[in-house]
């Protein structure tokens, strides 16, 4: 009896609330099929894409369901602080503040990664106009130069 009037309080404390549940329940129940129709709609449009000259390259479906997989606990866990901040009805300006580093927060990152996908791509191009024509062309040196 001693027992399980210690365990009791321990295994209330460790279950979710319905209060805490009930936002990840929203979060899952919008999110996954929203993404599932993105990621869906991603890979059907670069099966379709055909590629308008040699050096463009298209990802196969395995890599894009990859890549919507590895970002969706991303996308989890920002809709899930954007409902923690949420929008009060009193100090407005600093949840907007809030979501707004939030937002940033993940466009940075997002810009730093595209930006340094961009310079290996355009080091990929340069490597693959130079061995196809044996020739370094002005614009792929100028372009290789500034990517590194």
């Amino acid at each position: 009896m001693a027992a399980t009037a210690i365990a009791a309080p321990l295994l209330e404390s460790a279950a979710p609330s319905a209060a805490q549940a009930a936002p990840w329940r929203l979060i899952l129940a919008v999110t996954v099929p929203f993404w599932l129709f993105m990621t869906c709609e991603r890979v059907l449009m670069f099966l379709l894409a055909r590629p308008s000259g040699p050096l463009l390259i298209i990802a196969p479906p395995a890599v894009r369901i990859g890549q919507h997989l590895l970002l969706l606990p991303l996308l989890l866990l920002c809709y899930a602080g954007a409902l923690k901040i949420g929008w009060p009805q009193v100090h407005r300006a600093t949840a907007a503040t809030k979501h707004l580093a939030l937002a940033l927060l993940v466009g940075v990152r997002t810009y730093r990664e595209l930006k340094d996908e961009k310079r290996r791509a355009t080091r990929l191009e340069s490597e693959c106009t130079h061995s196809r024509l044996q020739v370094r062309i002005p614009f792929a040196r100028a372009a290789h130069e500034a990517a590194a």
